[in-house]
């Protein structure tokens, strides 16, 4: 279940199950330390419904793991869809 681009992954099954009617987002929820080793926290929602939230050194990183976090839980709820 391991995806080396979790972000692409997300808006491609987002594609397949929702169309052109997804709406995806991504909040910055709290950046937490001193800003030369801050800690990001970002959550993905879609269709304004909150999939998942990810915390990383960066921002990236904490974008992959909201998405990662997020592909988990459609895995989770569409199990015959393969994304």
């Amino acid at each position: 279940m391991s995806d080396s681009h979790p972000r692409n992954t997300l808006a491609r099954a987002c594609d397949i199950l929702y169309g052109t009617t997804a709406v995806v987002t991504w909040e910055e929820e709290q950046v937490i330390g001193p800003e030369h080793a801050a800690i990001f926290e970002w959550v993905v929602k879609i269709n304004n419904t909150e999939y998942g939230r990810g915390l990383g050194s960066t921002i990236k990183k904490a974008r992959n793991e909201a998405a990662r976090v997020a592909l988990a839980k459609l895995r989770e709820e569409h199990p015959d869809l393969k994304f």
